[in-house]
């Protein structure tokens, strides 16, 4: 799965280590993210955090009906400063697009 959920990652692990917690996934998890292994991702919708291995600088798109994240390389999205932004020197930065995935869309239209 692409940016799984600390819940799929426990269901996984449970398949092959039946007496793992729910809490050491989350623990390892979070020492992936503060080691920079990882990138925690907090969608705009306040669902579960999303964990993601890409750590390459993009953003996200996702869908509004499956929840299906997908990444967008920086490359990929036109960014040009406005207003007070350009008084900072843009180091980063990362956008959550929301829409409907393409999926989703063909059943919504049938």
């Amino acid at each position: 799965m692409s940016h799984p959920t600390a819940d799929w990652v426990y269901e996984q692990a449970r398949t092959k280590m039946s007496r793992i917690s729910l809490g050491t996934v989350y623990r390892n998890l979070k020492q992936l993210t503060d080691e920079g292994l990882l990138l925690e991702i907090n969608t705009t919708h306040g669902g579960a955090s999303r964990y993601d291995a890409n750590l390459s600088k993009h953003s996200h798109l996702r869908c509004a009906k499956c929840n299906r994240l997908e990444d967008i390389p920086q490359r990929e999205i036109d960014f040009v400063p406005k207003s007070r932004l350009r008084r900072y020197q843009i180091l980063e930065f990362r956008i959550e697009f929301l829409g409907i995935c393409p999926a989703c869309n063909s059943t919504t239209n049938q």
